[in-house]
Protein backbone atom coordinates (compact mmCIF):
# COMPACT_ATOMS: atom_id res chain seq x y z
CA UNK A 1 0.00 0.00 0.00
CA UNK A 2 2.18 3.06 -1.07
CA UNK A 3 0.17 6.06 0.65
CA UNK A 4 -0.73 4.59 4.49
CA UNK A 5 -2.44 7.00 6.91
CA UNK A 6 -3.68 6.11 10.26
CA UNK A 7 -6.92 4.37 8.93
CA UNK A 8 -5.35 2.06 6.56
CA UNK A 9 -3.33 1.08 9.56
CA UNK A 10 -6.10 0.72 11.95
CA UNK A 11 -7.96 -1.03 9.80
CA UNK A 12 -5.79 -3.41 9.30
CA UNK A 13 -5.18 -3.70 12.59
CA UNK A 14 -8.44 -4.19 13.31
CA UNK A 15 -9.09 -6.88 10.46
CA UNK A 16 -6.22 -9.03 11.77
CA UNK A 17 -7.77 -8.71 15.73
CA UNK A 18 -11.30 -9.60 13.67
CA UNK A 19 -9.61 -13.29 12.33
CA UNK A 20 -7.79 -13.76 15.61
CA UNK A 21 -4.30 -12.70 14.06
CA UNK A 22 -3.39 -10.98 17.11
CA UNK A 23 0.73 -11.10 17.21
CA UNK A 24 -0.04 -10.00 13.63
CA UNK A 25 -2.43 -7.03 14.65
CA UNK A 26 0.92 -5.66 17.26
CA UNK A 27 3.07 -6.10 15.08
CA UNK A 28 1.64 -3.83 12.45
CA UNK A 29 0.96 -1.14 15.53
CA UNK A 30 4.65 -1.66 16.01
CA UNK A 31 5.46 -0.36 12.46
CA UNK A 32 2.71 2.34 12.53
CA UNK A 33 4.67 4.09 15.22
CA UNK A 34 8.01 3.36 14.04
CA UNK A 35 6.76 5.21 10.58
CA UNK A 36 5.52 7.83 12.77
CA UNK A 37 1.90 7.36 12.40
CA UNK A 38 0.43 8.26 15.57
CA UNK A 39 -2.90 6.11 16.43
CA UNK A 40 -6.04 7.95 16.72
CA UNK A 41 -8.95 6.02 18.74
CA UNK A 42 -9.53 3.14 16.49
CA UNK A 43 -6.18 2.00 16.08
CA UNK A 44 -5.70 1.90 19.64
CA UNK A 45 -8.92 0.07 20.34
CA UNK A 46 -8.25 -2.30 17.34
CA UNK A 47 -4.92 -2.80 19.05
CA UNK A 48 -6.20 -3.47 22.34
CA UNK A 49 -7.73 -6.07 21.31
CA UNK A 50 -4.70 -7.86 20.08
CA UNK A 51 -2.98 -7.58 23.20
CA UNK A 52 -2.55 -10.66 25.43
CA UNK A 53 1.06 -10.11 27.01
CA UNK A 54 1.40 -7.60 29.77
CA UNK A 55 4.67 -6.28 27.99
CA UNK A 56 2.29 -5.39 25.07
CA UNK A 57 -0.31 -3.86 27.33
CA UNK A 58 2.29 -1.17 29.24
CA UNK A 59 3.35 -0.07 25.92
CA UNK A 60 0.32 0.42 23.96
CA UNK A 61 -0.99 2.52 27.60
CA UNK A 62 2.20 4.34 27.30
CA UNK A 63 0.98 5.26 23.55
CA UNK A 64 -2.67 6.42 25.08
CA UNK A 65 -1.12 8.41 27.37
CA UNK A 66 1.35 9.78 25.62
CA UNK A 67 -1.17 10.50 22.80
CA UNK A 68 -3.96 12.09 25.47
CA UNK A 69 -6.58 9.02 25.44
CA UNK A 70 -6.57 8.11 28.46
CA UNK A 71 -9.65 9.75 29.57
CA UNK A 72 -11.70 8.08 26.81
CA UNK A 73 -14.24 5.55 28.58
CA UNK A 74 -13.96 3.10 25.75
CA UNK A 75 -10.45 3.19 25.92
CA UNK A 76 -9.79 2.48 29.80
CA UNK A 77 -12.64 -0.25 29.29
CA UNK A 78 -10.71 -1.46 26.37
CA UNK A 79 -7.95 -1.44 29.09
CA UNK A 80 -9.95 -3.56 31.46
CA UNK A 81 -10.43 -6.13 29.38
CA UNK A 82 -6.97 -6.39 27.66
CA UNK A 83 -5.19 -6.47 31.69
CA UNK A 84 -7.45 -9.14 32.31
CA UNK A 85 -6.60 -11.21 29.53
CA UNK A 86 -2.82 -10.67 30.43
CA UNK A 87 -4.10 -12.16 34.17
CA UNK A 88 -3.26 -8.28 35.89
CA UNK A 89 -6.61 -8.11 37.63
CA UNK A 90 -4.80 -5.53 39.54
CA UNK A 91 -3.99 -3.39 36.82
CA UNK A 92 -7.66 -4.03 35.26
CA UNK A 93 -9.11 -2.76 38.50
CA UNK A 94 -7.07 0.39 38.67
CA UNK A 95 -8.23 1.09 35.36
CA UNK A 96 -11.84 0.52 35.83
CA UNK A 97 -11.86 2.47 39.20
CA UNK A 98 -10.29 5.38 36.94
CA UNK A 99 -13.07 4.98 35.03
CA UNK A 100 -15.57 8.29 36.15
CA UNK A 101 -19.09 7.52 34.08
CA UNK A 102 -19.13 3.69 34.18
CA UNK A 103 -21.61 1.98 31.82
CA UNK A 104 -22.76 -1.47 31.69
CA UNK A 105 -19.73 -2.66 29.46
CA UNK A 106 -17.33 -1.09 32.01
CA UNK A 107 -19.14 -3.13 34.51
CA UNK A 108 -19.62 -6.07 32.68
CA UNK A 109 -15.83 -6.05 31.70
CA UNK A 110 -14.55 -6.23 35.18
CA UNK A 111 -17.02 -8.80 35.93
CA UNK A 112 -15.76 -10.93 33.30
CA UNK A 113 -12.84 -10.30 34.22
CA UNK A 114 -12.42 -11.20 37.57
CA UNK A 115 -14.67 -14.74 36.66
CA UNK A 116 -11.61 -15.14 34.06
CA UNK A 117 -8.69 -14.80 36.59
CA UNK A 118 -11.18 -17.13 38.99
CA UNK A 119 -11.95 -14.43 41.80
CA UNK A 120 -15.63 -15.66 41.88
CA UNK A 121 -16.11 -13.29 45.00
CA UNK A 122 -14.97 -10.18 43.61
CA UNK A 123 -17.17 -10.81 40.86
CA UNK A 124 -20.30 -11.16 42.67
CA UNK A 125 -19.30 -8.34 45.00
CA UNK A 126 -18.66 -5.99 42.23
CA UNK A 127 -22.04 -7.47 40.30
CA UNK A 128 -24.03 -6.02 43.75
CA UNK A 129 -22.48 -3.06 43.79
CA UNK A 130 -23.40 -2.37 40.01
CA UNK A 131 -27.08 -3.56 40.88
CA UNK A 132 -26.58 -0.60 43.98
CA UNK A 133 -25.41 2.17 40.84
CA UNK A 134 -28.60 1.25 39.11
CA UNK A 135 -26.92 0.06 36.72
CA UNK A 136 -29.51 -3.27 35.48
CA UNK A 137 -26.87 -6.29 33.91
CA UNK A 138 -27.41 -7.72 30.37
CA UNK A 139 -26.73 -10.88 29.04
CA UNK A 140 -22.77 -10.39 29.14
CA UNK A 141 -23.01 -9.46 32.52
CA UNK A 142 -25.12 -12.14 33.81
CA UNK A 143 -23.27 -14.90 31.84
CA UNK A 144 -20.36 -13.60 33.61
CA UNK A 145 -21.64 -13.66 37.08
CA UNK A 146 -23.34 -16.94 36.64
CA UNK A 147 -19.80 -18.28 35.15
CA UNK A 148 -18.29 -16.53 38.70
CA UNK A 149 -21.03 -18.74 40.30
CA UNK A 150 -20.17 -22.15 39.07
CA UNK A 151 -16.82 -21.07 39.60
CA UNK A 152 -18.02 -21.14 43.42
CA UNK A 153 -20.29 -24.09 42.80
CA UNK A 154 -22.90 -21.35 44.11
CA UNK A 155 -25.69 -22.81 41.82
CA UNK A 156 -28.41 -21.39 44.80
CA UNK A 157 -26.67 -18.05 44.10
CA UNK A 158 -26.88 -18.43 40.14
CA UNK A 159 -30.70 -19.12 40.63
CA UNK A 160 -31.28 -15.97 42.65
CA UNK A 161 -28.87 -14.54 39.49
CA UNK A 162 -31.43 -15.53 37.00
CA UNK A 163 -33.81 -13.69 38.45
CA UNK A 164 -32.95 -10.06 36.93
CA UNK A 165 -33.30 -12.04 33.40
CA UNK A 166 -37.21 -11.38 32.65
CA UNK A 167 -37.68 -13.48 28.94
CA UNK A 168 -37.91 -16.70 29.67
CA UNK A 169 -35.91 -17.97 26.37
CA UNK A 170 -32.56 -15.46 27.72
CA UNK A 171 -32.92 -17.79 30.96
CA UNK A 172 -32.90 -21.33 29.54
CA UNK A 173 -30.06 -19.92 27.61
CA UNK A 174 -28.31 -18.78 30.82
CA UNK A 175 -29.06 -22.47 32.80
CA UNK A 176 -27.81 -24.27 29.54
CA UNK A 177 -24.81 -21.64 29.62
CA UNK A 178 -24.13 -22.34 33.13
CA UNK A 179 -24.93 -25.85 33.58
CA UNK A 180 -22.26 -26.50 30.44
CA UNK A 181 -19.29 -24.23 32.83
Amino acid sequence: MPDRNVVSWSSMIGAYSQIGCFEHGCFLFAMMLNEGIRPNRAAILNVMACVSRENQADEVCRVVVANGLDLDRSIQTAAVQMYARCRRIDVARGFFDKISDKDLVSWASMIEGYAQVDLPLEALELFKEMRVQGILPDLVALLSVIRACSNLASFQQARLIHGHNASKARCWCLGITAWGM
